[in-house]
């Protein structure tokens, strides 16, 4: 697995936990618009997509915050890891035609 860990300096406390609450509602978000794709059918020859791997990723973000300082986790399996190429190469070839 991949796991990331970030850590940045914003001005001071109250922009911290504002950025807590963006990325929390960001994550929410895209964990949403996910569960609506995997709903939906792929087109025709697409690969298969690893929405549920990728809601998991998702859920592992873990974001905190101390004083003016914001930390960011996230891990992501080397199985999902594997298959975003495939799922880039084949979106940007839809993207050309």
């Amino acid at each position: 697995a991949l796991e990331l860990h970030a850590e940045g300096s914003v001005p001071n406390a109250e922009a911290a936990n504002k950025l807590v609450k963006k990325i929390a509602d960001l994550r929410k978000q895209g964990i949403g618009e996910l569960q609506k794709a995997m709903q939906q059918p792929l087109p025709a020859g697409a690969p298969p997509v690893p929405f549920q791997a990728m809601i998991n990723v998702l859920d592992t973000i873990q974001v905190q915050s101390q004083q003016e300082k914001v930390s960011v986790r996230v891990s992501a399996p080397n199985t999902l890891l594997q298959q975003l190429p495939m799922l880039f190469l084949m979106g940007r070839g839809a993207i050309l035609d």
